[in-house]
């Protein structure tokens, strides 16, 4: 889905430098409508259920999961080698998708400063905001704090330069799951997501990302008032037939996430 040859050198060094970018035009616009439409569509559904998400913490959001339940055009967009190329470009590591990242995500207040790893994990995570960011709404960014062992947000925000950052249709912002961000917006702001960990060499890499998938909701569990799991088991059974799948799933399942059995199809 994304454009292709769209990670060059000067994008990955900043992405390195400041812990994320944004992708200027990663999506095409009759892709980027499509995509829209298939979230809103998925949301819609949804959006008269009063209950805050699982993920939320508190902060008035709706987390729908989009893998494997019903949209072919939206897992064909998740699992398109222009995006898994783009994270192994940005991260310099060979790559793997956290299927219950793959997300729409309508915010309806704001969400302070945090990062999305709590420990030590390699890996990058995409964002597409459907209608763009501006002013208020926009995102914000503290530059060169994944490398930062800073824990608490008054320290990172005395350290670190806050980067503003306003995008358009089309755009991808690509960031470190270290990274500290935040969104002081009050508007509705809708997101398509997708999450790749960098797959590790290392014995404190491997715990780092075992904890990340660990840390995680349960595939068979689903958000709160919504009657779908994080995955559906489909996908999973699935991974036999597709290569893409089928390294993914290997891949968590060598980190213990999932079964080695998730790849065979389930009667």
């Amino acid at each position: 889905m994304f454009a292709a040859d769209l990670v060059r050198g000067c994008i990955a060094d900043e992405f390195g430098r400041d812990g994320f970018c944004v992708l200027r035009g990663a999506i095409s616009q009759s892709d980027w409508q499509l995509l829209r439409e298939r979230c809103l569509d998925n949301l819609c559904s949804y959006e008269a259920t009063p209950e805050l998400s699982d993920k939320s913490g508190g902060i008035q959001s709706m987390h729908l999961p989009l893998l494997g339940w019903g949209d072919r055009w939206l897992d064909a967009a998740a699992e398109a080698p222009t995006v898994e190329q783009a994270a192994a470009l940005l991260t310099g590591r060979h790559v793997f998708c956290d299927p219950l990242t793959v997300e729409a995500v309508s915010y309806r207040s704001s969400v302070p400063w945090h990062r999305d790893a709590t420990v030590d994990t390699l890996g990058v995570k995409f964002v597409a905001y459907l209608d763009g960011l501006t002013g208020e709404n926009a995102l914000l960014m503290a530059a060169g704090s994944h490398r930062s062992l800073v824990p608490s947000e008054s320290e990172i925000l005395a350290l670190h330069t806050i980067s503003v950052l306003e995008v358009d249709a089309g755009d991808v912002i690509a960031f470190d799951l270290r990274s500290w961000h935040a969104n002081f917006g009050v508007g509705p702001r809708t997101q398509w997501t997708i999450t790749f960990l960098a797959a590790p060499d290392t014995a404190a890499e491997r715990a780092a990302a075992e904890h990340w998938l660990r840390e995680g909701e349960s595939y068979d569990a689903a958000p709160t008032g919504i009657d779908r799991s994080w995955v559906n088991p489909n996908w999973f059974a699935s991974a036999s037939s597709d290569s893409v799948r089928e390294r993914w799933v290997a891949q968590m399942a060598d980190l213990g996430r999932v079964a080695a059995s998730a790849t065979r199809v389930r009667p």
